[in-house]
């Protein structure tokens, strides 16, 4: 058996010969692997019978699924993470204030409601022993962690979750409180938070007992950690807290931001609180209530009716309201034999014919939908292309985009791309643009099948630049383009904000030596040099100033800076003020202070000469013609001497610097289609490698210049692969069998 797989595996280069090219004859067949989709709620807790299970059971059950395939991050991960999962209308949102409009970028002393905001544990750190991300991921973990204002976070402190009808302290308008305990079991001082919040914090509770008290050897139980968690305790909580908790999980204001917010998570660290979805769950197992099933009062499917081609299959949506209720279902379908339904929903069409599919309410029979469904063996035409919204490039790049068709099921595959301006940008193969000089042209696909379906998109071209790090200050010119960055946090200045530089995100090379392709949130300065001093330009002309108070501003203040760059850091001064400009990385932003500290840092700055990309731009002009001369006849397996005489003079014709990227870019994934029918041609008929006059290390296939000898080979050794799979699944079958 393994002599046989090895015998395969020695086969399948020259199986895959026989399946080299599409039908279109400049693109190479490429096989990728599917990528994962993100699990849906449902197939998410699809394991789970919750009615079935003691409470034991399903505790147990709910604690693996936590845990499994959670992706740990840090607790300074979060800086990032809360702008995808908390930053909402261009806000951060607060549970803990509900007149504070921060941003990631808001910083300040905690000296005002609405200055600033901090990471917040919900869970103290105190009560593990003080480390900000925690002995197992405490302090990274997205339903623990939230952004809050920083001085009602001061407010909190770690004092223990509670109700005051006393309260001594309150955020604005009373929404959050600080008081004696009012709730029955804990006579401490509590921090309320407001009743739209409570759920939402309760079932942060029930998680963080679920996933860590019960199942780490850490202690929650330090300072007030002892009044709510027990680790010997009834699933991990106090009987104050639980009561506590019990009573906050009725409250569903904000149900559906949490699992909005739940959904945002679960693309970072792979993992959904259940109780957020099934708080009924949190009040049978610390409640011991029991589980009630809701019986829907409708059902509905989507689509409302299918028209299947005979052999094809489609996944049907069944909706049940109100959207509460029991969701367990019976499908069926009323022939079998024209189409059959899985206890899922997934419908396969059988037979030409028309049948009905049917969901019913396991709780009550007469609650039920159903859709006509028509399996049909008719060929399925091709009714629209789709292309991107609009296409960004800059000089000299290269990019695959993508084109689908509508329906994607449809049998008439095949387009055509073309430019309206191909000095702009050239179709370079079935799929990849190049842009070639700045402006902006048409990118029109057209149907091969029905030259009447067309769509069209925008292509953007820009110029594009290479910034790399100044690592002197004989480095800097008169009029280079800039950017301040700090390589470390992979960030750099953006535009100018209430007296300072924003910090956005920027793509630094793995050595940190070069910013590759500037998104447009980097602010590029352009650098003007003074007689002792520099002056930063932006691209509204306006000049960035600083002032005595440490506030930056534009065409104000001082707008002379003096620079020193000592091994990739610069010492940023105005002129006559003597405040660098540092990088805070603790509330993130670009700004003159006092002096630097552990989180006040210098920066850096990285600079372009706009160098020119015109030897990449005829390198990739060349591999364009060349894909495009030996397409055809590589399809009819006759690529002549002459052809290939041809092009060896287009190549020696380009200057020494375009021959020297075509080389030093060899191996890349940019030329790697070119590279692969270079080696291909070279192999099949034996020609002369005139790029690097070596013979390729890749398998020869024939020294024979008379192609009609090689459709033979590439037939027998097909066949001889087939039938070796043949014979490997036969036997596969009969162990499998024994």
């Amino acid at each position: 058996m393994k002599k046989l797989l090895k015998i395969f595996v020695a086969l399948l280069p020259f199986l895959s010969l026989s399946i080299s090219f599409n039908s279109n004859e400049n693109e190479f067949i490429r096989f990728e692997p599917i990528a994962k989709k993100a699990t849906t709620v449902d197939d998410y807790f699809s394991d789970i019978d919750a009615f079935s299970l003691s409470r034991e059971q399903l505790f147990n059950k709910l604690q693996s699924k936590v845990w499994d395939g959670w992706k740990r991050q840090s607790y300074d991960a979060l800086d990032s993470a809360f702008i995808e999962t908390d930053f909402v209308n261009g806000y951060l949102v607060d549970i803990y204030s509900n007149t504070s409009r921060l941003t990631p970028s808001s910083t300040g002393n905690y000296k005002n409601e609405g200055d600033t905001w901090n990471k917040e544990h919900l869970i103290p750190k105190s009560w593990w022993g003080g480390s900000k991300g925690g002995p197992n991921g405490e302090g990274g973990d997205m339903f623990n962690m939230y952004p809050t204002d920083g001085k009602i976070n001061g407010m909190r402190s770690n004092y223990v979750l509670g109700e005051t009808s006393n309260p001594t302290n309150t955020s604005n308008n009373g929404y959050s409180k600080l008081g004696p305990s009012s709730f029955s079991g804990y006579d401490g001082i509590v921090f309320e938070p407001n009743d739209e919040w409570k759920g939402n914090i309760a079932r942060s509770y029930f998680y963080f007992a679920l996933k860590y008290v019960t199942y780490t050897n850490s202690s929650y139980t330090e300072g007030n950690g002892k009044d709510v968690f027990n680790k010997t305790g009834t699933y991990g909580l106090t009987d104050y807290s639980t009561s506590l908790f019990l009573k906050w999980n009725k409250h569903l204001e904000k149900s559906q931001y949490e699992k909005e917010r739940c959904e945002r998570v679960y693309k970072i660290q792979n993992n959904r609180n259940p109780f957020i979805y099934h708080p009924e769950w949190a009040d049978y197992i610390w409640g011991n209530i029991p589980l009630t099933k809701i019986e829907p009062t409708s059902l509905s499917i989507s689509p409302s009716s299918l028209r299947l081609k005979q052999g094809n299959s489609h996944q049907l949506v069944c909706t049940v309201t109100p959207s509460n209720a029991s969701n367990s279902i019976i499908w069926t379908s009323l022939n079998n034999d024209i189409a059959t339904v899985s206890n899922n929903g997934l419908v396969e069409a059988k037979s030409i014919g028309k049948t009905n599919i049917k969901a019913t309410s396991t709780l009550n029979a007469s609650i039920n939908a159903s859709i006509e469904i028509e399996v049909h063996n008719d060929k399925i035409k091709i009714e629209g292309i789709s292309l991107p919204d609009s296409i960004d490039l800059k000089i000299g790049q290269s990019k695959n985009i993508d084109v689908s068709y509508i329906p994607l099921d449809t049998e008439e595959k095949g387009y055509t791309l073309s430019i309206n301006d191909d000095s702009i940008a050239q179709v370079i193969s079935n799929n990849t643009l190049l842009g070639l000089k700045e402006g902006i042209a048409t990118l029109t696909a057209t149907s091969s099948i029905n030259t009447s379906i067309k769509a069209s998109t925008t292509i953007i071209v820009q110029e594009q630049k290479g910034f790399n790090l100044a690592k002197q200050t004989s480095d800097l010119e008169d009029g280079d383009s800039l950017i301040i960055a700090y390589p470390e946090k992979n960030v750099a200045a953006g535009s100018f904000k209430d007296k300072y530089l924003q910090s956005v995100s920027a793509s630094f090379s793995s050595n940190k030596e070069k910013i590759e392709a500037p998104s447009n949130e980097i602010e590029i300065f352009t650098l003007e040099k003074n007689t002792n001093s520099f002056s930063f330009i932006n691209n509204a002309k306006q000049k960035l100033g600083a002032s005595s108070s440490k506030a930056l501003q534009l065409n104000n203040g001082e707008t002379s800076w003096t620079i020193q760059i000592n091994e990739g850091k610069a010492i940023i001064k105005p002129l006559s003020v003597s405040q660098p400009l540092l990088y805070n990385i603790k509330s993130p932003r670009f700004k003159t202070y006092s002096k630097a500290d552990d989180s006040l840092v210098y920066p850096s700055i990285y600079v372009s000469k706009s160098t020119s990309n015109l030897d990449k731009t005829n390198a990739l002009l060349y591999v364009s013609a060349f894909l495009k001369k030996t397409g055809q006849e590589c399809l009819l397996m006759n690529v002549t001497l002459n052809t290939w005489n041809d092009l060896k003079s287009e190549y020696e014709s380009l200057s020494e610097e375009t021959k020297s990227y075509i080389k030093t870019n060899y191996s890349s994934e940019e030329l790697s289609e070119f590279r692969q029918r270079y080696e291909l041609i070279i192999n099949k008929y034996g020609y002369g490698d005139f790029i690097f006059d070596i013979t390729p290390t890749s398998i020869v296939y024939s020294k024979n210049k008379n192609s009609g000898n090689l459709l033979p080979i590439t037939i027998l050794t097909s066949i001889a692969s087939i039938c070796l799979i043949s014979i490997t699944i036969i036997i596969i079958k009969k162990r499998k069998k024994n």
